[in-house]
C-alpha cells in the first residue's frame, strides 16, 4: 500500500465513493492557490456655476484594477489517480480491489509547465459634466478610456487593446414644473478579461489531459 500513498481511488461499484486520500494537494513542491486584485482609484470634483450657460458639476478621475490568479492545478500528491474496480470494507479499515481486464483504472495527471501567475491590468481614466443649462434642460456628458494588459499563467501576453466609451444624455422638464419629465441616453461600455478567457490557451499550472488515462491489467 505505500505505492498508493498520496493517491485518490475510486470505488467503481459504490458511485465512485473516493478514499484513501484527498482530492488535490497541498503539501506539493509546486503546491501553490493565490488568487489576489488590486484596484487604486483616484477623481477629482469641481462645481462650476455661469450666468449664461448655466451650472457644470465635473468629475475626473483614474482607476488602476489587477486581477491575479496563481495556481497549480495538482490533482493529487502522487500525480496518479486510480479507479479499482471495487473495495472490501471492514471496519475503519478499506481494501481497494484491482481486478484484471478492463475494470480498473489508473490516470497519471502531472503539472508540466508550472504557473507564473496571471496579471490582468485595466488602465482607465475618465470625465463626466452633469450641465445644467437652466431650470428645464440638464445634459450628462461623459468619457471613459480603458487600457488593458493581459498576461496569462505562462506569462504570454493575451491581451493589448484599448477603448473610448461615451455617455451622452439629456433630461427634459417638459412643462418647467417637474410634472413631466422626459429623458433620453446613450452609453457604450466595455468589459475587462476575466481569468478563465485569459488562461484559456495555457498549459500553465493545468494538470495533464484524461487522454493519459491507461488500463490496468494483470
Amino acid at each position: 500500500m505505500d505505492l498508493l500513498q498520496g493517491t485518490p481511488i475510486w470505488d467503481r461499484s459504490r458511485g465512485q465513493a473516493r478514499f484513501n486520500t484527498a482530492t488535490y494537494c497541498a503539501v506539493c513542491p509546486n503546491a501553490v492557490d493565490r488568487k489576489d486584485n488590486v484596484d487604486v482609484y483616484a477623481k477629482a470634483n469641481y462645481f462650476l456655476s455661469t450666468k449664461r450657460l448655466g451650472s457644470h458639476s465635473i468629475v475626473a478621475g483614474f482607476d488602476y484594477f489587477n486581477e491575479m490568479r496563481e495556481n497549480n492545478q495538482n490533482s493529487s500528491a502522487s500525480g496518479y489517480r486510480v479507479q479499482a474496480t471495487g473495495a472490501e470494507i471492514n471496519g475503519v479499515d478499506i481494501y481497494p480491489i484491482f481486478r484484471t481486464g478492463t475494470t480498473t483504472y489508473i490516470e497519471w495527471l502531472p503539472v508540466f509547465e508550472e504557473t507564473q501567475g496571471n496579471n490582468l491590468r485595466t488602465y482607465s481614466g475618465f470625465f463626466n459634466d452633469v450641465w445644467r443649462l437652466n431650470g428645464r434642460f440638464t445634459f450628462n456628458l461623459g468619457l471613459r478610456y480603458d487600457k488593458n494588459s493581459t498576461f496569462d499563467q505562462g506569462a504570454e501576453k493575451v491581451g493589448n487593446d484599448s477603448a473610448f466609451s461615451p455617455r451622452l444624455g439629456v433630461t427634459v422638464d417638459l412643462k418647467g414644473d417637474g410634472t413631466w419629465i422626459a429623458n433620453a441616453g446613450f452609453a457604450h461600455y466595455v468589459a475587462q478579461f476575466n481569468t478563465q478567457i485569459a488562461d484559456a490557451a495555457s498549459a500553465a499550472g493545468r494538470q495533464a489531459p484524461s487522454a493519459t488515462t491507461t488500463r490496468a491489467r494483470a
